[in-house]
């Protein structure tokens, strides 16, 4: 007999997320998560989910964008050049 796959704390998050958006505290998270789904998570759940709130609120993902457009328009868009440079930036 198969057993029921029972939706992880993260994944109910990443759903929260896709439902309201990502700008939100993480206290709104577990509120929202507790009223629609009546499962209790943590904060940390959040943050492990869909990252720090301080990353999340401020733009930070509009600014590594925008970094990346860079890259590429410097590599000619060349992605192969580009990971490579990101390769060796990461070490």
């Amino acid at each position: 007999m198969k057993k029921n796959k029972r939706t992880t704390n993260l994944e109910l998050v990443r759903q929260a997320a896709q439902d309201v958006g990502d700008k939100h505290s993480p206290r709104y998270y577990v509120e929202y998560i507790a009223h629609k789904y009546g499962r209790r998570v943590n904060n940390s759940d959040v943050t492990k989910s869909i990252g720090k709130w301080e990353n999340r609120s401020n733009g930070a993902d509009d600014r590594i964008k925008e970094a990346a457009r860079i890259l590429m328009k410097s590599t000619n868009y060349d992605y192969g050049l580009a990971s490579s440079i990101l390769k060796r930036v990461s070490m």
